[in-house]
């Protein structure tokens, strides 16, 4: 075998020289043989007793990378990736991706055993790798200060795939599994400063400390691990071929612990199918839309929400039990301490994976997936039918050919790749028996397939009660202490304040530095130096470097400040200076930028904290006032809007409940419980609370008022924000409040976008998206006429033509010179055999707008298909003298008295269309059919 270690030594002492003399000074241990294949070297571990006995395939490792490495087949250009291997072995899969992908922007090399990266530095040529300027090698004791750096000096939006070496997993697990965590950690940090998380890192953080809120109602997932040990699990994932198993999974109920993401929901229930669980990770607020918006009252199922989800989930679900997740790389080590949480799960990104971590946490065996297609297996959905969230995946034409489960190839997207890929990833982290009963899909690696009636005739033959065993592992867990997790609140939020003084002093001692710097462009030669500085400026920024040097970064906001900070980063690794006042203005730049970020994000913590501590203590004192039987109707009616503030709906009205059977005359109990109906979506029992509240209170009609105005402006905004749910939370918005001035509003904002989206989809034929949008528009269709011409379109689709006329006629008698209104009122006269109103109402069209000549050229090709040539030739003539640029209706017209043996008059026609378009083969074909 072919030494290669002195060549590579070299090169790395050029590149790296503390990791050069960490590799020439380590005393190398035998971890393995070097064995010869019939390509490259492999490494055999002196490990005996493990899945993986061989580092690299004992034949071919080559080929075996080629055939299984994720990177290689990703199709996305990876321009804009950082590539990070945990694990190196001996560097064949690294060198394959550096020569086949030459489109990484960065890879990231983490091997922490010296040991294996000797043996690779010996028997591998690794000099491609070793002095390439976009990879970066870690090995032995990594220097994680370093490796933050080099992922965080991005100048683009950073994306990280992760890729691990199974082989090394399994030869010491402790050692790579730490490295990844690590990786992981560090990555999603990154990437609050460029990716999604630097977009919406602060509603990130909201959402945890409004989560919060549920402090006594919910439980961290700690408390059920190993609650399932050695019990079957179903996970059911939304993917298009669930419905195929649903009337399995009605037999699988009982017989399992039944784990549903939150988009499966809403099919299952359709089907009479109550999950035991349910998952839900989205920090949108548009994620309350998956859970169906139907649900308004007690829920029979549990849920496992990530800590960051949407509060509006929770908080709208009257449920069994809510638990709370925390992930591995969670930035709010404070919480995860003052809850005393000892299990996080791996950080995810899909709700799929959550559901699959959660099942290893409560030690479920065996696993089976359900629904987790992870391909396009549907050529009408996406989803699950009766799912509530659609993006049209299936109609994406880029796709990738990967093995099925049934042996043959199935079709899917990039993305739903790397999420099978992830997906893969996590199943290796416990061993299971992981079995995919999914109906149809991608093949998962680490899974037997077997299809579910045999996997639950095999693995679910006993009845479980999964709610009940939840509940006995609820009660033996010691509950977090309320006033415990306030004073840990409190701690941070002292640490914060006294870290945004030290942030404020910097930012004014460098407002200072601008000042002076104002208007010294011209002076810039007299000033070379520090030293040549005015001794107060001098002064100033040793202060701002003494300030910086001890300053303690206040890890919890890293999401909120990172924006600022990358943009302070940007500036100091592009912007070039051409002397040294121009270089401390940078650095005031750079400075000001950082703190900014800094001070933005402490201010958010403490504004948010705060607001929880005073949330919980008045809760905490209320609580204990009707604990002790010491309070009244105000407290209860107090408590009921502590909790409608926080939009916790649930809570309020159990409060608000009782507030009305004790003090059954209390109108301000019936007012709150009607907003508290109304947050819940249960408008008609809001509107019936409301009303006895006025009954026995009319000076509450002013408040009601508001209220519902209040509420319906919500709603408005919340559409504003997600426009993809824009019409349910404006048909929300009209049921609360259709008051004309208000509709009015509404109209001028946003119906000239609504109306070109509803005119897109009636092009798509998508009439009943259409129809559902005009609907929730429908309190301003009596000032709104294209509201009554668009539901014309739709009944017209829908073949129902007199309801369509009766709308194109109030249409018009609201706006009577609309030719295209006018023309399509002609087009419905003249489909429902009224010929002699439709040609006359079309004539006044075309007179309005020649364009509507169009009408007539359809008329003639259904009057030339009936073989009525004379009449047609009169409709293709009136086209022609309103559009005379559609040559092809003289071709057409010519064709008509062809048919009639009028030889002359269609000789002419054709002639006059070939000389204004020579290439019309019709129209030739034709003339020469004409004898002379």
């Amino acid at each position: 075998m072919q030494i290669f270690w002195d060549e590579n030594i070299e090169i790395l002492k050029k590149k790296d020289r503390l990791l050069h003399q960490r590799v020439i000074t380590y005393t190398l241990e035998d971890v393995g043989k070097i064995m010869p294949t019939d390509t490259v070297p492999t490494l055999r571990f002196h490990s005996p007793g493990k899945k993986y006995e061989y580092a690299c395939h004992p034949l071919d490792p080559i080929r075996e990378i080629m055939d299984r490495l994720p990177i290689l087949k990703n199709e996305n250009k990876l321009n804009e990736t950082v590539c990070i291997f945990i694990g190196m072995g001996l560097g064949y899969s690294q060198k394959l991706a550096f020569e086949q992908r030459e489109d990484i922007f960065r890879m990231i090399i983490l091997e922490p055993s010296l040991d294996i990266f000797c043996l690779a530095l010996k028997y591998v040529d690794l000099r491609p790798l070793i002095k390439a300027d976009k990879v970066f090698i870690f090995a032995g004791d990594i220097d994680w200060d370093d490796f933050n750096t080099t992922i965080s000096n991005k100048k683009i939006e950073t994306d990280f795939l992760i890729s691990d070496d199974p082989a090394l997993f399994d030869w010491n697990p402790d050692l790579y599994k730490g490295v990844k965590n690590k990786a992981h950690a560090y990555a999603s940090r990154v990437i609050s400063g460029f990716g999604t998380l630097n977009q919406f890192g602060e509603q990130l953080f909201k959402n945890r400390i409004a989560n919060l809120t549920l402090f006594r109602e919910s439980n961290p997932v700690d408390v059920l691990k190993g609650a399932f040990s050695g019990k079957p699990a179903v996970l059911v994932s939304a993917g298009p071929s669930l419905e195929k198993s649903m009337e399995l999974l009605k037999k699988a109920v009982g017989h399992c612990v039944m784990i549903a993401v939150d988009s499966a929901v809403a099919p299952l229930l359709q089907n009479g199918i109550i999950p035991d669980i349910v998952t839900t990770l989205d920090f949108r607020n548009l994620n309350s839309e998956k859970l169906s918006p139907d649900i308004i009252g007690p829920s029979d199922f549990s849920l496992v929400a990530a800590i960051v989800t949407s509060p509006r989930t929770a908080k709208r679900l009257s449920v069994k039990n809510l638990f709370f997740s925390f992930q591995e790389n969670d930035t709010q080590n404070w919480i995860l301490k003052a809850l005393n949480i000892k299990h996080q799960l791996p950080p995810v990104n899909t709700v799929a994976l959550l559901s699959l971590g959660f099942a290893q946490i409560i030690e479920a065996d065996p696993i089976v997936l359900v629904g987790h297609d992870f391909a396009l297996t549907s050529t009408t959905d996406d989803h699950a039918k009766g799912t509530v969230i659609s993006e049209g995946w299936h109609l994406n034409p880029e796709t990738i050919a990967v093995p099925a489960i049934d042996g043959k190839t199935v079709k899917t997207l990039g993305f739903l790749l790397e999420f099978k890929q992830n997906f893969e990833q996590l199943i290796k982290r416990h061993n299971r028996n992981y079995i995919n009963g999914t109906a149809s899909g991608a093949q998962i690696e680490g899974t037997d397939v077997l299809d579910l009636a045999s996997a639950m005739a095999k693995y679910m033959d006993r009845e479980m009660s999964a709610s009940d065993i939840m509940d006995a592992h609820i009660q033996t867990m010691a509950q977090s202490d309320v006033l415990s997790f306030i004073m840990a609140a409190q701690e941070e939020l002292a640490v914060a304040g006294k870290i945004l003084t030290q942030v404020q002093k910097i930012i004014n001692l460098n407002a200072k530095i601008g000042l002076f710097l104002k208007g010294r462009e011209k002076n810039s030669q007299n000033i070379l130096c520090f030293f040549k500085l005015p001794s107060k400026i001098q002064a100033v920024k040793q202060k701002i470097i003494k300030l910086r040097a001890g300053l303690t970064l206040f890890m919890a906001m890293e999401e909120v400040a990172a924006e600022k900070v990358i943009e302070a980063k940007k500036i100091q690794e592009l912007e070039v200076t051409k002397n040294y006042l121009e270089l401390l203005a940078k650095e005031s730049r750079v400075i000001g930028l950082e703190m900014q970020g800094h001070r933005c994000g402490l201010e958010v913590f403490i504004q948010s904290v705060g607001d929880l501590v005073l949330y919980l203590k008045k809760e905490d004192h209320l609580l204990t006032k009707i604990t002790k039987n010491k309070y009244d109707e105000t407290d209860l009616i107090e408590l009921g809007k502590l909790y409608l503030g926080a939009l916790d709906a649930v809570k309020a009205q159990k409060i608000l409940e009782r507030c009305r059977l004790e003090y059954p005359d209390s109108a301000r109990a019936m007012l709150c419980m009607g907003e508290a109906r109304a947050q819940l979506l249960d408008f008609d029992a809001a509107f019936r609370y409301w009303e006895d509240a006025k009954k026995k209170e009319p000076g509450l009609n002013t408040d009601i008022i508001k209220k519902r105005k209040a509420l319906a402006e919500g709603w408005i905004q919340r559409g504003e924000k997600d426009p993809f749910i824009f019409e349910m939370c404006l048909r929300r918005a009209f049921q609360l409040w259709d008051e004309k001035e208000f509709c009015v509003q509404q109209k001028e904002a946003e119906w000239a976008r609504c109306a070109g989206l509803m005119r897109q989809r009636l092009a798509d034929k998508k009439i009943g998206q259409v129809e559902s949008a005009l609907m929730s528009w429908g309190p301003v269709r009596d000032f709104t006429p294209e509201w009554y011409y668009l539901m014309a379109k739709v009944c017209s689709e829908k073949n129902e033509k007199s309801e369509a006329l009766s709308h194109i006629e109030k249409a018009l008698k609201k706006q009577p010179d609309h030719p295209e209104w006018m023309s399509f009122r002609a087009r419905l006269l003249l489909e429902t055999d009224r010929f002699d109103q439709g040609i006359a109402c079309l004539e006044k069209a075309v007179a309005l707008d020649s364009a509507q000549a169009i009408l007539w050229e359809e008329l003639g090709d259904t009057l030339f298909a009936l073989k009525d040539f004379t009449t047609a030739a009169i409709a293709y003539e009136k086209c022609f003298a309103a559009l005379p640029d559609k040559v092809d209706v003289l071709r057409k017209f010519g064709d008509c008295y062809f048919y009639t043996h009028q030889f002359e008059v269609a000789q002419n026609a054709y002639r006059v269309v070939l000389e204004k378009d020579s290439g019309n083969e019709r129209a030739k074909a034709n003339l020469d059919r004409i004898k002379p």
